[in-house]
């Protein structure tokens, strides 16, 4: 691996700055991290932070800040300076720190995992000195991955469970080994954390009115992805092994706002998509990776491709290629 492909991103320190220019620093990076957001006094005389950030590709990126007791937050000015909506999966290591959305104000400490959405206005307060990690993911890559007309709120992740734990390691393994992945590392670090976070959100999804069918859809879900590289996957043994009835099947996809087989075929293009990004199979053929992921049509497969990304397998391939050559 090459220098540039393996040094982490350079952490950025209140340290030697005068607490005006401090203060105004702080609000930069708090802006570039986070989205846009207003520091709400000026910073005290024994206030410390740093912070960092990881690009992990698409819009995804992982913050890790340290940091003493200092407030925050999000108006409506601040809103509309955004272009897209943002989803914060924040895991807390250390410290304390209060949010208020609304009426309600939430606090949350060592250990605590929980989601908050950044088209919402909010405060945010620092009590006790903090460390904290936070995935900044576009709402639209999870929506996608989630049921038709899904509505995403603040929540908590509960760490006991299954899902919680893992997407705890999770953050904290890529905390702690952030800048050791070789770039061509993090298409499958965004497939992995986006599974991660959308399996969590799904499971608080099934706690909600209709859950049965949501729990039924998330199954159906997780067989697919399963088994994609089986070319011979169908309706019926989806439903088959999920016990329940094809046409059950069909109605469930209904919510996604796709039909079974294109969501099928959704997810091969994501992951053949990963693969011929991930600079790891220069010396496969593009026909290869599609039979890899369940195509048994090579020629299909790159019309389907080209009209899902615009471009065909082996120009996206070589686009990518060129771009992990000017990062080394």
């Amino acid at each position: 691996m090459s220098a540039s492909q393996t040094a982490g991103s350079a952490w950025w320190s209140s340290d030697g700055f005068s607490r005006s220019d401090q203060t105004d620093l702080w609000q930069k990076n708090l802006c570039s991290a986070y989205q846009d957001w207003t520091v709400l006094n000026e910073n005290p005389k024994d206030f410390s932070a740093k912070i960092r950030q990881q690009s992990l590709g698409d819009g995804l990126r992982l913050i890790e800040c340290i940091t003493t007791p200092c407030s925050g937050q999000r108006l409506k000015s601040n809103l509309s300076k955004d272009c897209e909506p943002y989803l914060g999966v924040q895991l807390t290591f250390s410290g304390r720190e209060n949010f208020r959305c609304g009426s309600q104000v939430k606090t949350y400490g060592a250990g605590d995992l929980f989601v908050w959405l950044s088209d919402k206005e909010m405060k945010f307060e620092v009590t006790e000195n903090l460390h904290k990690s936070t995935l900044m993911i576009p709402c639209a890559q999870i929506k996608e991955r989630l049921p038709r007309d899904t509505v995403l709120n603040s929540t908590v992740i509960d760490g006991t469970t299954r899902m919680g734990a893992m997407l705890n390691s999770h953050l904290a393994c890529l905390t702690n080994h952030e800048g050791a992945f070789d770039v061509s590392d993090n298409s499958t670090i965004k497939r992995i954390t986006l599974e991660l976070v959308t399996s969590c959100l799904g499971h608080s999804l099934d706690h909600m009115p209709n859950g049965l069918s949501q729990q039924y859809l998330r199954g159906a879900q997780n067989y697919i992805l399963d088994n994609l590289q089986d070319e011979n996957m169908t309706p019926g043994n989806i439903a088959h092994a999920n016990r329940i009835s094809v046409r059950y099947l069909h109605m469930i996809f209904e919510q996604t706002g796709q039909t079974v087989s294109s969501w099928i075929r959704e997810m091969r293009l994501q992951r053949c998509r990963d693969s011929l990004e991930s600079g790891r199979t220069e010396s496969s053929r593009v026909s290869d990776i599609a039979y890899q992921w369940g195509f048994n049509d090579a020629s299909h497969f790159s019309r389907a491709f080209k009209n899902r990304f615009g471009v065909s397998p082996k120009q996206f391939r070589d686009d990518a290629g060129l771009v992990s050559g000017a990062s080394k």
